[in-house]
């Protein structure tokens, strides 16, 4: 007998060959994705096709092909276009429908919003068989290049001179764009061309223009904006010391019992201070009310989140931001809420003077601050009287800070970030997620929330194969 096995030949004729399901064992979890496609309503995607002319692919078939693919960490169109035709699971999915990557990219970019709002679907399914119950829900952000390069980034003097310098002799700034990444829908451009927003002048002025227009929104809404970029210009610069990339804030909330995804949708805002709100708002949409206690980060506690808190009657677990320890900052003044006024550290009253309706902010100020000892700590040179500007809101800062210096609120607090973290190191180190392969803020959003859609459907496969009475980890 030999040492080693014999391969058998590769002509050798079999009575009964063996078919494709018999590559794929019982308990993959390609079977499963395959159920949950066809288990999900995709006629508003089917309603968009004609009945004439040649037939197209099902929409099932194509959507299995991208959510199996990004399960595997595959995203691109001529990646899919590969796996497609060479792996034998994507073959059995399939059904040996080998689609190209112009027909996967087109159907990824005519159908962006309603392949996002699939994780509506997912959080249905998991409100349906009892896996969600929004006892706990922890929410955070994470930072995500866009489809853009630092080189791109304008001020907007130099959009400006851009624009008067354009003419009919038109010559490409390859130099410009040479740090570009060309957008995933464009993998049709044939090799050695330029692509078509450096070859046609009308094309480079309208991204131009683009990225005027965010200056001009930026100074509308009263926000500082030094930089737009020329290829995705609702993008931003959001952290600065890690790198000048144009990059997007990816928002997810997770039901921490599941760790399935309740809401999720992408900013550009250069903080979370006020994605709070709207974040509670799309979970009440999404699951039909809302969640008991809501875990989120220092960045969240803004007076519009705190706000919605108390309107919905929501228990927020939200740490006050670590400031610059101030012996006389706002929280070192004693407040007289009968005699509606302030008394500093050192025993002097600040009176209520006025009032901002467009901040909605109370104006507080001391008429007794001349000869005190503490002046120049308190007010610095320059300054007369102790001026203080106080919001609206800022009771309720005082009030969460407080619940949160309970021990036992503190240490149920640790589970969020057990919670949501993992969700965003699997999309990234896992999924390979590390920057957005299309552009513009409302696409960006739907391939956001189509990668949420595959997270929810990790949970269900785990807790599938681990049974019903087995809750899914929390883990990504």
């Amino acid at each position: 007998m030999g040492k080693f096995r014999t391969p058998q030949s590769r002509q050798q004729l079999t009575i009964l060959p063996p078919c494709v399901d018999d590559f794929v064992p019982a308990n993959d979890d390609v079977r499963f994705v395959d159920a949950f496609v066809e288990a999900l309503d995709l006629g508003s995607i089917e309603a968009a096709y004609s009945e004439e002319g040649r037939p197209a692919y099902s929409p099932q078939t194509l959507v299995k092909l991208l959510l199996y693919g990004r399960l595997r960490g595959e995203r691109t169109g001529r990646g899919l276009q590969r796996l497609a035709e060479e792996n034998l699971r994507f073959i059995w999915l399939l059904a040996s429908e080998k689609p190209d990557f112009r027909t996967i990219c087109d159907f990824r970019r005519r159908f962006a919003a309603q392949l996002g709002d699939l994780l509506r679907q997912t959080i249905e399914i998991g409100v349906s068989e009892g896996v969600i119950q929004l006892e706990q829900v922890a929410i955070d952000g994470t930072i995500i290049r866009a489809s853009a390069g630092s080189k791109t980034l304008r001020t907007r003097a130099q959009l400006e001179k851009e624009l008067a310098a354009l003419d009919l002799s038109f010559e490409p700034d390859v130099e410009a764009d040479s740090d570009e990444r060309r957008d995933a829908d464009d993998d049709d451009t044939p090799p050695g061309r330029l692509p078509k927003h450096l070859r046609d002048r009308g094309h480079r002025e309208k991204r131009i223009r683009a990225a005027v227009d965010e200056f001009d929104k930026a100074k509308r809404e009263k926000r500082r904006l030094q930089r737009a970029s020329t290829t995705d210009p609702e993008s931003r610069i959001i952290k600065p010391r890690s790198g000048r990339n144009p990059s997007y804030n990816a928002q997810a909330a997770v039901d921490v019992g599941s760790g399935m995804i309740v809401g999720a949708y992408v900013s550009n805002a250069v903080s979370d201070g006020a994605e709070l709100a709207p974040m509670l708002e799309q979970i009440e949409q999404n699951v039909g009310k809302d969640p008991e206690i809501v875990l989120a980060d220092c960045g969240y506690n803004g007076y519009a989140g705190l706000r919605a808190l108390k309107e919905r009657g929501i228990d927020g677990r939200i740490p006050p931001v670590k400031q610059r320890r101030d012996v006389y900052g706002l929280e070192r003044f004693i407040y007289d809420e009968e005699q509606d006024n302030y008394r500093c550290p050192n025993g002097k009253t600040l009176i209520r003077k006025g009032y901002s309706k467009r901040e909605r902010r109370k104006i507080y100020r001391c008429s007794e601050c001349e000869g005190c000892p503490h002046t120049s700590e308190c007010i610095g040179m320059g300054n007369r009287n102790r001026t203080l500007t106080v919001a609206d809101d800022y009771p309720l800062k005082v009030a969460m800070a407080a619940k949160m210096s309970d021990p036992e609120i503190r240490a149920a607090y640790r589970t969020r970030s057990a919670s949501i973290e993992p969700v965003f190191g699997n999309v990234k180190a896992n999924r390979r997620l590390r920057s957005f392969h299309v552009r513009g803020l409302a696409r960006v959003s739907a391939e956001w929330r189509l990668e949420m859609v595959v997270t929810n459907l990790q949970k269900l496969i785990k807790r599938h194969f681990a049974g019903p009475g087995t809750p899914a980890p929390a883990t990504g």
